[in-house]
């Protein structure tokens, strides 16, 4: 299929406890006419705001590929990438559930308005910081928001290892 791809912005809580405007990229399939999956990336450990999704960046292009396939693809920057406002809380996953949870509910809202329809099957997935991401999801989902949406498979991948061996001499 053909794909739309959008920038959403949208609230979502900040570890302090205040809403913090966030950014994600939301990619839709052209043309179809049944009601579709919504899959939920997590992205790896990027370096610059704008290596987030709702950039086109290599990490958006993830659900465009989704979306091509029929899916509809939602993708959170996280808190402080992409256009959301602060410091980036890197590998907490609360925040990170926090934020990816609120971009499925802004992918939910707006169904109506971008011309499609969900169906109850949800996906998700990510790599590196997006495992730990999607591992964070997938326990928000199941405790808080289980009567929003039902989980239909689960791929939390790689979750980053060795952070401060790693990252010491950077």
């Amino acid at each position: 299929f053909g794909v739309e791809f959008y920038r959403v912005e949208y609230l979502t809580e900040h570890p302090n406890g205040e809403l913090v405007s966030a950014s994600g990229a939301l990619c839709l399939p052209v043309g179809v006419q049944c009601p579709l999956s919504l899959t939920s990336y997590q992205h790896g450990t990027i370096a610059k705001k704008t290596d987030a999704p709702s950039f086109q960046s290599s990490e958006g292009l993830l659900g465009v590929m989704y979306a091509s396939a029929g899916y509809v693809a939602a993708m959170a920057d996280y808190i402080g990438l992409g256009t959301g406002e602060g410091f980036h809380p890197y590998v907490h996953a609360e925040s990170e559930a926090s934020a990816c949870l609120d971009m499925m509910r802004a992918a939910v809202q707006l169904q109506d308005d971008l011309g499609f329809e969900l169906n109850d099957q949800v996906f998700l997935w990510g790599y590196s910081q997006g495992g730990h991401a999607t591992m964070a999801l997938q326990r928000k989902i199941e405790l808080e928001a289980s009567e929003e949406f039902t989980i239909t498979a689960s791929a939390p991948m790689s979750g980053p290892y060795d952070i401060s061996g790693t990252q010491a001499a950077v």
